[in-house]
């Protein structure tokens, strides 16, 4: 089907890219991730094009491909079409409002990553993790008696509204480690301003807080090593941090960390944190999830 279909397309002029994926029914783990590989993939294939001039029709395969493709192409807005074979009627379907509230995942944070990264027993869930597991069960995936995100569940975490929070490894060197240990009662203002942090790297947008260095004159270019992010204030404390993201791995590096204006404004046109690496780097990323969630 998919070959003469894309013979009669290119006979038109059209340039068609055919992509394949394996589907087993026989195996539950490996349908699940097969079916969150083809949703990836069609998510993927229709965010290049846009509802309004995109026919998108999930047809043929397995009955859950038509189904799941339904789910992703809601989500993205695209109305599901389909030839009915005896009248020859084209039939729309509009898409199903869908999209998940931030507020819900930074409720449920612990228990969706947990379910991201591994099988979870439902039995030793919490309560209130139970019910949500429960309420939303197109979200979790139950194989004897283990939990995980469904197929969906794990499309819809690997959007970009919100990778900035499941998909970022934080590593922190040892100031910035130590710092965090002598201030614990400022942890949730910093965790909270590495979230932004990502967030606004990961948003594409040019922003001068993400390279706010170029604001010193004195700064020797030659020997930046790191970016200079400039943060918010909580009323009392600024946020200034040098960092270096990786957005192949993922992995955002913080090398050095201010709260104290004064002392930041005193050390940064030294290159302090800029010039030189500090020691180790320390992956603290469940540190920081946990916490931010507290």
């Amino acid at each position: 089907m998919a070959e003469a279909l894309r013979l009669i397309f290119e006979k038109e002029g059209i340039y068609v890219n055919v992509q394949y994926i394996d589907m087993s029914v026989s195996n539950e783990i490996d349908l699940k991730n097969q079916s969150a590989n083809y949703l990836k993939r069609l998510g993927d294939a229709l965010a290049q094009g846009d509802p309004d001039t995109t026919c998108f029709a999930p047809i043929g395969g397995y009955k859950i491909l038509t189904a799941l493709g339904y789910l992703v192409g809601s989500f993205l807005h695209y109305p599901m079409v389909y030839l009915h074979e005896n009248t020859q009627i084209v039939v729309e379907i509009p898409p199903m409002p869908l999209g998940i509230d931030e507020d819900f995942i930074n409720n449920h944070f612990d228990l969706l990553r947990k379910c991201q990264q591994d099988y979870v027993e439902y039995v030793e869930l919490a309560y209130d993790e139970k019910q949500v597991v429960d309420k939303y069960p197109a979200l979790f995936s139950r194989e004897e008696g283990l939990i995980s995100l469904s197929a969906f569940g794990i499309f819809l975490f690997e959007q970009k509204n919100y990778d900035y929070i499941f998909q970022t490894k934080f590593m922190l060197s040892e100031q910035v480690e130590r710092f965090i240990r002598q201030n614990r009662h400022h942890s949730i203002f910093i965790f909270g301003q590495l979230y932004e942090l990502v967030k606004k790297l990961k948003s594409g947008i040019n922003i001068d807080d993400l390279r706010h260095e170029s604001e010193f004159e004195r700064l020797d270019n030659k020997k930046l090593q790191f970016h200079l992010y400039k943060g918010s204030s909580n009323g009392r404390d600024v946020f200034r941090c040098t960092y270096k993201y990786n957005a192949i791995k993922k992995h955002l590096y913080i090398n050095y960390l201010w709260l104290d204006h004064k002392k930041y404004e005193l050390e940064v046109v030294k290159g302090i944190g800029l010039y030189t690496s500090e020691k180790k780097f320390t992956d603290y990323t469940d540190e920081i999830v946990s916490r931010k969630r507290k």
